[in-house]
């Protein structure tokens, strides 16, 4: 399958703002809607993100993100589909030190769970970037939520 992203900065900075970001790209999981890395700078604020394959928003390799108030709609698979996961958001560290605030979004349907080594999640968190997660609005799965208390309970000890 073709990569598809409809923004995708590098060594850049830039806001997206009041907008619709739907690629319509349903189990491409070679499809991130919004990507941002190598020490990138951006701001996601009041959209709606949806229709993407795998990931809303990712970002990695020193990149600094401000997710306000989005709503943000992952795609619901079954088992039928295959193992195909989704994220909300993905912040990811692979050299440099990420920073990800994210605040006052709605995240819904990221919750399947094919494969126990491989299960969607509202946000994840790959590594120990920088992170703040204050007033979003989360819909998952009661695994989802264990596994990501599990993630953070890992990264704390």
């Amino acid at each position: 399958m073709d990569v598809v992203m409809l923004f995708f900065y590098t060594k850049s900075s830039g806001t997206i703002d009041t907008c619709i970001v739907s690629p319509n790209q349903k189990g491409n999981m070679a499809n991130l809607a919004i990507r941002a890395h190598f020490n990138s700078s951006i701001q996601v604020e009041n959209c709606v993100i949806k229709n993407y394959g795998r990931i809303g928003i990712y970002i990695r390799t020193g990149t600094t993100l401000n997710a306000i108030n989005n709503k943000i709609i992952g795609q619901i698979y079954t088992d039928d589909d295959g193992d195909y996961v989704s994220y909300g958001i993905e912040v990811e560290d692979l050299m440099y030190t990420s920073h990800a605030t994210i605040q006052y979004n709605e995240i819904y349907n990221h919750d399947h769970i094919g494969n126990p080594t491989w299960s969607s999640a509202a946000i994840i968190v790959d590594t120990q970037p920088l992170l703040l997660i204050h007033g979003d609005i989360i819909k998952l799965h009661l695994k989802t939520v264990l596994q990501l208390l599990s993630t953070m309970i890992s990264m704390i000890i």
